[in-house]
């Protein structure tokens, strides 16, 4: 349906929406940060207890995520080449120039922090852009 959409139309699919995609992210989130222990004491046994805290901060990469579906279609149908590239591009690079300053000072938490920044540095990069050309 949003493929035929003009961007003011997408505005208010964004604003009729967006708090659907919030609760629907909090939902996921929220099972996922409930069940984390269960899930690995279940495939992993007791022996991985110290995995349960970087698994929780992942579940926070399940949050943004119904929005940032809704933000990269929206970018996708409004053919938009200069914000793709930013983040499939210019955003990993700068991250990967992070890895090797974050992860020997934080070991596993750097990863879940550097992905953690990705998911919100590109779901603010997109919902910044798809505001400012509905304007």
């Amino acid at each position: 349906k949003l493929a035929q959409h003009s961007r003011q139309e997408h505005a208010l699919v964004i604003n009729r929406h967006l708090l659907k995609f919030v609760i629907m992210g909090v939902g996921l989130f929220l099972g996922l940060w409930l069940t984390t222990p269960a899930l690995i004491n279940f495939f992993y046994g007791h022996n991985y207890n110290e995995a349960i805290r970087p698994a929780r901060w992942y579940a926070l990469m399940v949050l943004p995520l119904p929005v940032a579906w809704l933000f990269n279609d929206i970018i996708t149908f409004q053919k938009e080449r200069k914000v793709k590239t930013i983040l499939n591009t210019i955003l990993p690079l700068l991250l990967l120039m992070a890895y090797p300053i974050v992860i020997p000072k934080w070991q596993i938490m750097g990863v879940v922090v550097i992905m953690l920044a990705e998911r919100y540095i590109s779901l603010a990069v997109m919902g910044w852009y798809i505001w400012r050309k509905s304007r």
